[in-house]
């Protein structure tokens, strides 16, 4: 009987939102700023990120910050060079580890010592412009000098392009279809990675791209002067969506 009524109350409370939504009646949201006044030590957040725990993490020009709704909790990133310490990306593990792509390379979050800790900084030894997991036990991470792979404590390095500073190899959005294939957004084009075979594919554009999303079979992609332009993975073929110039993140949501 208790579970029925609950039933009961569900239903009517998203009946009463259709309705509302239906009726024009406009919802509130309440907007909250952090500023240096809330101990943000810099105004510039580059990426943004909701850990499976609840907490918010975010990526400064100067350190990685966790939010859990009332403070902020300080991860500098170590090193002398004050301008390169800027955070790019945060990912999640399938055991909650916290990944971080920045300046001074791929850190990962010790938890014994809630520490900042840098992964293989010999074979890494570039920005890492963004992360994904695919929820199990495998992260890749896009930098300035190709793909790394992590997967069952091992790194792979995958370069595109043999020359290690073509612009193919610098890596600035990451997305995974439904079918396996890794889709990478690069400063000269697009590539599919088949993750299965590790057979490449690549198509050129006439300029960078920034950011990757994914909807269905069609690619997202951010520029500096064109606005979104689109590929379609089963056409191969891009077309401009429109806009002005777009330079940050396209989010879409990756159901684990």
């Amino acid at each position: 009987m208790r579970e029925q009524l609950k039933f009961i109350i569900i239903m009517v409370g998203i009946l009463l939102l259709v309705a509302a939504r239906a009726a024009g009646m406009p919802f509130s949201y309440s907007f909250r700023s952090l500023s240096v006044s809330d101990g943000l030590p810099d105004l510039v957040i580059n990426t943004c990120y909701k850990d499976r725990s609840g907490y918010m993490w975010f990526g400064t020009n100067v350190s990685l910050e966790r939010f859990d709704g009332i403070r902020l909790k300080h991860y500098l990133i170590k090193g002398k060079a004050e301008n390169l310490k800027r955070v790019y990306a945060v990912a999640e593990m399938a055991e909650g580890e916290i990944w971080v792509g920045s300046d001074v390379g791929l850190l990962h979050l010790d938890k014994a010592t809630d520490d900042l800790e840098a992964v293989e900084p010999v074979l890494i030894d570039a920005p890492v412009y963004c992360l994904l997991s695919d929820g199990k036990q495998t992260l890749y991470a896009g930098t300035r000098k190709g793909l790394f792979i992590y997967e069952g404590g091992k790194m792979r390095h995958i370069l595109i392009d043999k020359n290690v500073f073509s612009q193919w190899n610098e890596i600035k959005g990451l997305n995974i279809g439904e079918d396996g294939r890794l889709w990478l957004a690069t400063l000269k084009g697009v590539v599919a990675l088949h993750t299965a075979s590790g057979k490449l594919e690549t198509y050129a554009y006439r300029n960078p791209f920034y950011s990757l999303t994914r909807i269905g079979g069609v690619l997202y992609l951010g520029t500096m002067n064109e606005g979104i332009v689109t590929f379609d993975t089963q056409e191969k073929a891009f077309r401009q969506a429109g806009g002005c110039g777009l330079l940050g993140h396209l989010f879409s949501f990756y159901r684990w």
